[in-house]
């Protein structure tokens, strides 16, 4: 497989770097809610009553052992991680109306009313991320100035932004230089 060699530069880009921080804090909010209202889950997950701690621990070690597989497939930026997590914040959208379904009596509540209220607010913020990459895949695919509305091969534009490739992959800034009517790269 071909890489390049901005793949092994070690720079988080800044679709990297949201879904790096959603996963962070989706992570520490699970955490947060297995030991605040551990009930919260037992009510979600429909478990009968009885101690349920060895079941939590194991629920956390999956979704941990998961969300480290994804975030390791982030920064190496392999490609089928890319179009996961894309389809699935996209996707997340659908949590607005299940949350608000749930909360007029719609569906079966899954949970207390603050759950359902995060859950929506979590599935927006998905659906949020989700379209920035959605927009920076579309945007990686061509190459574009970075200032002047022309195509790169205007002389008013002074820089070019170049995609590596699509995908994780992040853009290069090239300073242009003039040369006599027409500019070219350095």
């Amino acid at each position: 497989m071909h890489r390049h060699a901005s793949e092994d530069s070690g720079v988080v880009n800044w679709s990297q770097g949201l879904v790096l921080g959603f996963f962070a804090l989706a992570w520490m909010a699970l955490v947060a809610i297995l030991i605040l209202a551990p009930e919260t889950y037992d009510q979600t997950m429909k478990l009968l009553p009885g101690d349920h701690r060895p079941a939590e621990v194991a629920f956390l070690v999956a979704i941990s052992t998961f969300i480290a597989l994804l975030s390791a497939g982030v920064l190496r930026r392999w490609r089928w991680t890319f179009w996961l997590v894309m389809v699935a914040f996209l996707l997340g959208l659908l949590r607005v109306p299940a949350a608000v379904l749930q909360l007029i009596g719609g569906l079966p509540a899954g949970g207390p009313t603050w759950y359902e209220l995060f859950q929506a607010v979590v599935g927006a913020v998905q659906f949020a991320i989700g379209l920035a990459m959605l927009a920076g895949y579309r945007r990686a695919g061509y190459v574009r100035c970075l200032t002047g509305t022309g195509p790169p091969h205007k002389a008013s534009s002074l820089v070019t932004l170049e995609p590596l490739e699509r995908g994780w992959s992040y853009a290069v800034l090239r300073p242009r230089r003039r040369v006599g009517p027409v500019s070219v790269l350095r």
